[in-house]
Order: C-alpha cells, then sequence, then structure tokens
C-alpha cells in the first residue's frame, strides 16, 4: 500500500535527524584529526588543499578519456557512412 504523504514527510525527517547526527559525529572526529595534525605540524587547510588538488587531477584525468572515447566513436561512426 502506497503511503500518505504525510508518512513520507514523517519518514524523510527522521532520515534527516540521523544523517545529521552522523555528520555531526563526523565533524568531531575530523576537528580531533585536525588537532593530532596541528601537533605534527600539517593544518586543515594544508590537508583541504591537498584533497582539491587531488581530485582536481581525478577529474581531468576522467574528462580526457571521455574525450578519446567519444573521438574515436565519431571515427566509428565516418567509417560506416
Amino acid at each position: 500500500m502506497k503511503k500518505s504523504r504525510k508518512m513520507r514527510k514523517r519518514e524523510r525527517k527522521e532520515e534527516k535527524v540521523e544523517r545529521d547526527g552522523e555528520e555531526w559525529k563526523n565533524e568531531e572526529e575530523e576537528v580531533e584529526r585536525d588537532r593530532e595534525e596541528e601537533e605534527k605540524g600539517e593544518g586543515r587547510r594544508r590537508r583541504r588543499k591537498r584533497r582539491m588538488k587531488k581530485s582536481r587531477k581525478m577529474r581531468r584525468r576522467k574528462w580526457r578519456g571521455m574525450e578519446k572515447r567519444r573521438k574515436s566513436r565519431r571515427r566509428k561512426r565516418r567509417t560506416i557512412l
């Protein structure tokens, strides 16, 4: 049986509360990690910068792969025609 709009809304709200709780825990763990790394001499900003750099690199690699695939597809189409 299909749930009523009210029930769906309530469930969504409960899920959101659970998620927020988990995010809060994760944030507390991250703060703790930052404190430990600051003692070691590497702060939050540097780590975030490194993470961003890495993700950008990955994204670019993925995009290049896509381009190559697209080009080869075009070539295949031309040969058929």
